[in-house]
């Protein structure tokens, strides 16, 4: 399965922190050319929508100068096979039975 856009979430590295305001942070990438699709709580994270996937980390640098430290910024990285996983397809695979 292929992703078509990219997602961050926003973590508070204490309970006692509170979650950033997602109004702020959309006006923040905003003003970098960021399109965001959403932003939304997710348990105890923020979860941000880009249009693009590669958005991600121009998107995590204007976050991590744009919070105060205590907060991790993880990536979702699309998932798109690398060039060499055509190579694989076709070759038999032995399960670790043996040749009699």
């Amino acid at each position: 399965m292929e992703r078509t856009e990219g997602e961050l979430h926003i973590h508070a590295s204490r309970q006692s922190m509170l979650l950033p305001n997602g109004f702020c942070l959309y006006q923040r990438l905003d003003e970098h050319g960021i399109h965001i699709k959403s932003i939304t709580p997710k348990g105890a994270s923020l979860l941000i929508r880009l249009d693009q996937p590669e958005q991600q980390l121009p998107a995590r640098e204007v976050l991590q100068n744009s919070l105060t430290s205590g907060y991790s910024i993880v990536l979702n990285l699309p998932l798109t096979p690398s060039h060499w996983a055509g190579e694989f397809v076709g070759f038999p695979l032995n399960q670790g039975s043996n040749p009699a």
